[in-house]
């Protein structure tokens, strides 16, 4: 993976960012474009949001992406341009919790601060047969806890936090743990039980909430209207088409009924986000000559398509379309 073994602060940080919530199989290309693109901290915070949006699309939960320009930003105006590495200081920027910032700081410096992701939390809960709800207001804590002093009695804290991840990750896996080749079989108390399956105790479940979002292609000429979302809600500041959100489904059912004048309209789409169910359907309208678009609508060509940062679900619901006609 491009970035093992880094030891610029700047590169850690981009990856990490970006393996959050991804896979590294997917985020890995994602990686290697921003180092291309933003080699440093300051192109990165000279780019505009929506180029920088523009190369995260298709990788999700993209307030991290406005998080990464803020960040450069701050760094460029406080900092002049030098990515900090001392973890207090890296806490104070936006998008960056303990984990990432104890990963930039050990990595880069070798500051004695530990890691505490998915994987680690397996790894000790399994170790030490630790029923410690991770999802309980002080599981996180207990299990930072555990790993600070571990992390105390190494020469290397960076190899430690590496190795530890890794062992969650390719040995000490959630699903059928590869115990005969793991180096701390003999003193792993889940495996002397054949508790493996017990282990990290999780009592939280997330309920996803359902929304519905009827969305309109207009066309008009040859091209059609867009619309960039506000902030404070999913998808901020990226690019969509007018639509209409319901929360409840008999209500969307009824304004699906309603509509007129559409010369083409989806099959449902169902799309799954961490706190939300959406399910979504495209309409296309034409439009007629006393057509009154919302003052803040654009209109496109499809060709300008490419230069606008569209959340996932619009190129699937286009997608759909183009393979209709």
């Amino acid at each position: 993976m491009p970035w093992k073994g880094q030891k610029d602060p700047y590169s850690i940080w981009l990856s990490e960012i970006i393996l959050q919530q991804t896979r590294v199989e997917q985020g890995w290309n994602y990686y290697l474009k921003f180092k291309q693109l933003y080699p440093d901290v300051m192109t990165l915070a000279n780019a505009p949001l929506n180029d920088i949006l523009k190369v995260w699309e298709g990788l999700g939960y993209y307030s991290r992406a406005r998080n990464l320009h803020k960040a450069a930003n701050l760094i460029k105006t406080e900092y002049n341009g030098k990515f900090p590495f001392d973890y207090k200081t890296l806490l104070t920027l936006p998008g960056i919790g303990p984990y990432t910032a104890a990963a930039v700081a050990s990595f880069s410096v070798g500051e004695h601060v530990a890691v505490l992701d998915g994987n680690v939390f397996r790894v000790l809960s399994r170790y030490y047969g630790d029923s410690t709800d991770t999802f309980s207001s002080g599981g996180k804590k207990h299990f930072q806890q555990i790993a600070d002093r571990l992390i105390l009695d190494v020469s290397d804290p960076a190899l430690f936090n590496q190795a530890i991840m890794d062992l969650g990750a390719t040995v000490c896996t959630p699903k059928n743990p590869d115990c005969y080749n793991c180096p701390l079989q003999e003193s792993c108390t889940a495996y002397k039980l054949n508790e493996q399956n017990l282990y990290p105790v999780k009592s939280k479940s997330l309920i996803k909430r359902p929304r519905y979002i009827h969305y309109f292609l207009y066309q008009k000429d040859s091209g059609f209207y867009i619309t960039q979302r506000g902030e404070g809600d999913i998808w901020a500041l990226m690019y969509e088409l007018p639509n209409q959100v319901f929360h409840d489904k008999e209500l969307a059912a009824e304004h699906f009924e309603n509509i007129q004048d559409s010369i083409y309209d989806s099959k449902m789409v169902k799309h799954q986000l961490t706190h939300l169910t959406i399910h979504a359907r495209l309409f296309v309208v034409k439009t007629s000559e006393s057509f009154k678009p919302e003052k803040n609508w654009m209109l496109i060509d499809p060709s300008e398509m490419s230069n606008f940062a569209f959340h996932k679900l619009i190129h699937v619901l286009m997608e759909q379309y183009y393979k209709s006609i």
